[in-house]
């Protein structure tokens, strides 16, 4: 005699397709999460994303916003797992079996599935993490350093996803166990979510929501900022909130409505809109979440392109194989003992130029904050250092020909002039920091040159000037500026040695953070005020650790870091690597995660709307019509959030490009194509899943795909 085990332990393998889903879904969450974290925690990862920068902080919120994209379509699975199961357990209650005993087989069958699924996807997560870091070790030239060591704590975040599934998976299964009728369990398998009507207007007002929103939230920051005089507030997120209102408008207009006019046409696809708007509750919401996580996939996308790009043209474009600046006076490698050093790689050097500079300060109108967040402008005799050198020895070093009027400056940025936010471009005078003697002075406008870009803020004085404030100038206010190529084919090993050889020279008393300005604290020091960076909270940020040197905090961080091309071509590379390794995990969980919400939610079309195909089969609609109908609802689900994502993400970064300047350099529109070329793959991928899903679907309804298909419709 058979027990109920045994009943259910027979149902399980025959009804064995109905566990597949929910499977899947809790194995690919843990498998992509767990390689994920196996990854986010390796050295070489944490080297590359300085602790508390913009990169490490993004990486973390999208992989964020992915895992909860995981929870819900597992969730989703879930949900369709149990709506197969409602009929077998409508049939246990009505045939007299207690709820209790039913509860128990229930939630041992889900434990068993869960659980199988995720120690599956966890335990292989390791070796898929693995197979995924050698991949990308192929583009990194020391190879060596991209060693993948685990830590026991990568396995925390996918333990916490395995009790929250748990959690949710157990009270769907009660929710869907404990009815007060019989017939509800049993019909849960075809219970709808009907959704009122919605007016025409719904999509038009749901747009122009959608733009507010994003404007609002995007320069809601700056304005504040203007009004407040303050940097933020914890409310200003809340200015995206009419985004999402909009968005929710749109997708149920879409889903109710549909596209075109119906008034010239009002029974072109009605049956495929009667349908979705059944059930359009929760296929609004699947749409929300779907656009959100293809908008977050699409920003990592757009994060690796767009900076790789940048790194990869700035590298190229760098004149000079190697340059370095240092402070007059210390023991670094001159151009004798290069030329010893290079020999030993059979190399040697040519182009070598060597010229001073000096350090002033400058007297300007800036920006300082209060102690309670309060901005205010002020001037400031002593409000930023900058390295200053002479016209003739910028166009020695360049080779461009400079002229500097008489009492004026002028400052060195890129060719696109994006970095000229850190420039000071309004300074009235300069000051001789050892005889305070000033000369007043205005600005005449930027030169261009790649190397002297974004380092210390360079400025190139007339030569008479020049002359005039050196005079007097002690010997830590000047330091020499070195350019050189190399003769033969360049490696990795000689600029790494001479890289060590040039910071062993300078010593842990040069370990300073380019942060650091010496100018600002003497005039905090003349007003009988304390420099922040001398504080003891702030001490870190003051210097910069030696043996850290390989990471990118020091090497972004560095006062007197070097530009050697083979160095930063290296260092993007494997940069480039773990950026790669990083965002596209992001991007594949959040796709993947987007994607399975899709083909759930058209399996749930399937199992909410089967006896209408079947009375449309009955009234003698043609397999071209009903497959129609299926691609008309599956199309929206797949189709119109992933657009809205793609789109409107392609929109946010052109808008940061532009509003970092003003304009849309040639770099930022190099990157702007290589992401719409992403954008055009991205949407391949969701066509070949669509079409996939459409075919299943037709298969779950037993609708057979006439040969001539393109006819048949035609007829109809």
């Amino acid at each position: 005699m058979k027990t109920l085990t045994d009943t259910f332990s027979a149902l399980r393998k025959k009804n064995r397709k109905n566990y597949t889903l929910y499977f899947i879904c809790n194995f690919t969450a843990l498998l992509l999460i767990t390689a994920y974290s196996a990854i986010l925690t390796s050295p070489t990862v944490l080297l590359v994303l300085p602790e508390g920068g913009d990169s490490r902080k993004q990486a973390m919120m999208i992989f964020a916003l992915a895992c909860i994209g995981c929870v819900i379509f597992t969730i989703y699975a879930g949900n369709i797992f149990f709506r197969m199961k409602s009929r077998e357990l409508g049939i246990f209650l009505a045939l007299g079996t207690s709820k209790k005993v039913l509860r128990n087989h229930l939630y041992k069958d889900t434990a068993v599935t869960s659980l199988s699924a995720s120690l599956l996807g966890t335990s292989l997560g390791i070796p898929f993490a693995w197979s995924i870091w050698q991949l990308f070790r192929l583009l990194v030239v020391d190879s060596t350093e991209m060693r993948l060591v685990l830590d026991f704590r990568c396995l925390l975040i996918p333990a916490a996803f395995i009790l929250i599934i748990l959690l949710f998976a157990f009270l769907l299964g009660r929710r869907t166990l404990y009815r007060t009728n019989i017939m509800d369990v049993v019909n849960e398998e075809h219970k709808n979510e009907p959704v009122r009507d919605v007016k025409p207007w719904y999509a038009s007002v749901g747009i122009l929501l959608m733009i507010l929103g994003g404007t609002a939230g995007y320069f809601g920051p700056t304005i504040y900022q203007v009004v407040f005089r303050r940097f933020s507030s914890p409310f200003l997120p809340l200015l995206y909130i009419p985004l999402f209102i909009g968005l929710y408008m749109f997708l149920l207009h879409i889903v109710v409505r549909g596209f075109g006019n119906h008034k010239k046409h009002p029974y072109k696809g009605i049956i495929s809109r009667s349908m979705m708007k059944f059930h359009g509750k929760q296929t609004v919401n699947n749409m929300m979440v779907i656009a959100l996580l293809v908008a977050g996939g699409a920003f990592a996308l757009f994060y690796i392109s767009t900076l790789q790009t940048s790194q990869a043209m700035q590298v190229k474009s760098t004149p000079y194989d190697y340059s370095f600046h240092y402070p007059i006076g210390q023991p670094v490698p001159g151009k004798e003992e290069i030329a010893d050093l290079a020999k030993d790689y059979d190399l040697s050097i040519k182009d070598y130029k060597e010229e001073a500079t000096i350090l002033l300060g400058m007297s300007t109108t800036v920006e300082r904050t209060t102690d309670d967040g309060k901005l205010y402008t002020v001037y400031e005799e002593f409000a930023n250092e900058g390295t200053f050198l002479t016209a003739s020895a910028f166009e020695f070093l360049t080779g461009q020909k400079t002229e500097v009027a008489p009492g004026t400056y002028k400052a060195i940025s890129n060719e696109d002039e994006t970095d000229t936010y850190w420039l000071t471009s309004d300074a009235d005078q300069i000051i001789n920091m050892t005889t305070m003697k000033k000369l007043p002075v205005t600005f005449d406008g930027y030169l261009h040159y790649s190397l002297f870009s974004g380092r210390s803020n360079y400025y190139v004085l007339n030569d008479t000037d020049y002359e005039k404030m050196e005079v007097g100038l002690g010997d830590e206010w000047k330091e020499h500026q070195v350019l050189f190529n190399i003769d033969g084919e360049d490696n990795y090993e000689f600029a790494d040695k001479l890289f060590h050889v040039f910071m062993d020279a300078l010593g842990e008393k040069y370990a300073i953070s380019s942060n650091y300005d010496r100018v600002v604290k003497y005039g905090r020091s003349v007003n009988g005020k304390s420099y922040f960076l001398d504080e003891p909270k702030y001490a870190a940020d003051a210097k910069v650790d030696y043996a850290d040197c390989d990471g990118s905090t020091f090497r972004f961080g560095w006062k007197y870091m070097p530009s050697f091309k083979m160095l930063d071509s290296t260092d993007f590379v494997r940069t480039t690597a773990v950026y790669l390794m990083l965002f596209f995990f992001i991007t594949i969980i959040c796709v993947m995660a987007a994607l399975i919400i899709c083909y759930t939610r058209s399996i749930s079309i399937v199992l909410n709307n089967r006896y209408v195909f079947e009375d449309l089969k009955r009234l003698g609609a043609s397999p071209a019509f009903l497959t129609k109908e299926v691609k008309a609802q599956t199309r929206k689900i797949f189709f119109t959030p992933s657009i809205i994502g793609m789109v409107a993400m392609y929109f946010f970064f052109s808008m940061i490009m532009y509003a970092n300047d003003g304009t849309i350099s040639f770099t930022e529109i190099a990157s702007l194509l290589v992401c719409l070329a992403l954008l055009f793959v991205l949407v391949l991928i969701i066509w070949i899943v669509y079409n996939a899903t459409v075919r299943k679907m037709k298969q779950m309804l037993g609708i057979q795909q006439p040969k001539n298909m393109n006819r048949v419709m035609q007829l109809e």
